[in-house]
């Protein structure tokens, strides 16, 4: 990967999650709160060369479907 950033949504935080980094290099900080009526969603920008599409997105909705209420 060359570069990546995105919000997470974590369970029982108010405020959403801020990432970025370029290669190995990595930061990550709280930021404002979800508005209310605002769904909090967690957003993924992967930006590289020859990444396996099919695999990342089959991981990350498999890490979705892990949060999902029974």
């Amino acid at each position: 990967m060359l570069r990546y950033k995105g919000t997470l949504a974590i369970d029982g935080e108010l405020r959403r999650l801020i990432f970025q980094g370029v290669h190995r290099l990595a930061g990550f900080d709280f930021g404002s709160a979800w508005q209310p009526g605002e769904q909090p969603r967690s957003r993924v920008v992967l930006i590289g060369r020859r990444l396996p599409a099919d695999q990342l997105q089959a991981g990350f909705s498999k890490g979705a479907a892990l949060r999902q209420p029974a």
